[in-house]
């Protein structure tokens, strides 16, 4: 095998043991996919084998038990001992992701069963491996086992699905859910829920980034969830002062210019002393790529447990992938990499996108979803999407000033709409209409 591939190999391993010794009820999970003998190291092979037999004696398994079970192991103690098993506890990202890690696991076992299965096919092309009728059908059993091996990896066993669902419904309110912070909203889509991508899309000074800081405040301040904020187009500091902005009612031409009132300047120290520890965690890195962005946000997952990601905005990302031929295909992978980031860490994942011009030549420029026909898979891969119009931004003689539109477009669990909200320009804040009637 290459080398790229042995090293992903060890890497998935390694996982799968740090995984069973941060938390050992996930050893059940990974027995659903593998077994010892889909271990490509030794070492990782004899560690696994007595994790099993540690749990097949109902006896604790733990870094202490562990080493007594592996005393006589010749290649765990040849290889490290020990450090071996500190090493895949500090390196793990997190116990819960034990499934990808098995099913990554067994797709490399596979490759190395099939490379075998090659050689000896060789061989038995060139005449050298016997009757060659007999080994076809060898051949096609062992292939049969390979997919059989699979197919314990792409389905849900029934009696799972059903103790999923009641779980969530006996714990409706489950705190993983992140609320918007506006009431009317949050009554439409019921939060962002853990695993969902949210696509939040508008033309240029709609509020895009507003609307998402806005999320941002409530989320960190009013939660508690810490949140990461990836910014590809404004600097932390225009965001910070922007939140400040949102949060202490401070106008934002004066946090640009530094003009502040005294009482001003004094809810902005205030600001600093009480929130500067607050879980917010900041990106600003111009152009990130998709693959970049999912290791930055396993990273943030692992180390601060965030529990909201946002992205400002998924235009300004990029896809690394060489086969992709046109822009469309590059927003399309980009969207399937969001999507696969919030399910595998089982988080909610906002992203901003901005529409093109073309819906400023129609009359009524009310955003529908055929604006994102021409942006790759986005329409595809969201669970929801929702567009923010202001009609006084177009027609600022003709409507009610400071309404916003808030149109859920999309909801793959529940209705769509228009939730109306409240826009305070000057401090970049949205809010719930009713507080202003």
């Amino acid at each position: 095998m290459e080398r790229p591939v042995i090293e992903a190999t060890l890497k998935a391993e390694q996982s799968i043991i740090g995984a069973i010794l941060l938390d050992p009820s996930v050893l059940d999970i990974a027995k659903e996919y593998i077994s010892d003998s889909d271990f490509y190291a030794e070492y990782n092979r004899e560690i696994f084998r007595a994790a099993c037999n540690l749990a097949n004696k109902g006896e604790g398994i733990n870094l202490a038990s562990m080493l007594g079970a592996l005393i006589n192991a010749p290649s765990f103690n040849h290889n490290g001992g020990v450090t071996i098993l500190t090493r895949a506890t500090e390196t793990c990202p997190s116990a819960s992701l034990i499934e990808q890690f098995a099913k990554s696991m067994k797709k490399y076992s596979a490759m190395r069963t099939l490379e075998s299965l090659g050689e000896s096919a060789k061989l038995a092309a060139s005449g050298q491996n016997g009757d060659v009728y007999a080994y076809i059908s060898t051949l096609k059993n062992e292939l049969e086992k390979i997919g059989d091996g699979r197919a314990e990896s792409f389905y849900v066993p029934f009696d799972k699905a059903i103790n999923d669902v009641i779980v969530s419904l006996r714990n409706s309110n489950d705190e993983l859910t992140v609320t918007s912070g506006f009431v009317d909203l949050d009554k439409m889509i019921v939060g962002f829920k853990p695993g969902t991508l949210t696509i939040i899309a508008a033309r240029p000074a709609m509020g895009k980034t507003a609307f998402g800081l806005n999320i941002l405040v409530n989320s960190v301040f009013k939660q508690d969830v810490p949140t990461a904020f990836f910014s590809l187009e404004m600097t932390a500091s225009e965001l910070v002062k922007r939140i400040i902005s949102c949060k202490e009612l401070v106008n934002g031409n004066a946090m640009k210019t530094g003009k502040l009132s005294d009482g001003e300047l004094t809810r902005v120290l205030d600001f600093g002393a009480k929130y500067s520890n607050s879980k917010v965690y900041i990106d600003e890195t111009p152009a990130l790529d998709i693959d970049t962005f999912q290791d930055r946000a396993k990273q943030l997952k692992k180390k601060m447990n965030v529990g909201l990601i946002i992205i400002d905005y998924l235009q300004y990302m990029r896809s690394m992938k060489k086969t992709i031929n046109s822009r469309e295909q590059e927003i399309a992978d980009i969207s399937r990499g969001l999507k696969a980031i919030s399910k595998e860490l089982q988080i909610p994942v906002i992203s901003l996108a901005q529409l093109n011009r073309n819906l400023d030549a129609r009359a009524d420029k009310r955003p529908v979803l055929s604006d994102l026909r021409e942006s790759g898979g986005i329409e595809q891969d969201a669970d929801t999407i929702m567009f923010l119009y202001r009609d006084d931004y177009y027609h600022p003689n003709e409507t009610p000033n400071n309404v916003a539109e808030v149109i859920v477009a999309k909801q793959r669990s529940g209705p769509t709409g228009v939730v109306k909200l409240h826009w305070e320009g000057q401090y970049t804040k949205f809010d719930n209409l009713d507080k202003y009637f």
